[in-house]
């Protein structure tokens, strides 16, 4: 019995971004219209964090990977 045969995926051509977009702006003007549905998604809001001036610092140390260069308000 043979081995299971991965599927093979075809290779595409270039995306042609620019035909996404205004085929998503054409529908959403048809929506405005009336004239479309489009598909929707509801989502809970999150309350917006608070940012003060010790925030940068507080992440400065969780930048896996990254150097941390020393910076003038470094002590």
């Amino acid at each position: 019995m043979k081995g299971a045969v991965k599927p093979t995926r075809k290779r595409r051509g270039k995306r042609d971004l620019f035909a996404e977009l205004s085929e998503g702006i054409d529908a959403l003007a048809e929506a405005r219209r009336g004239k479309r549905t489009l598909r929707t998604h509801s989502m809970k809001s999150k309350p917006v964090p608070t940012v003060t001036s010790k925030t940068p610092k507080a992440f400065a140390n969780f930048s896996p990977g990254l150097e941390h260069k020393r910076q003038p308000w470094d002590c």
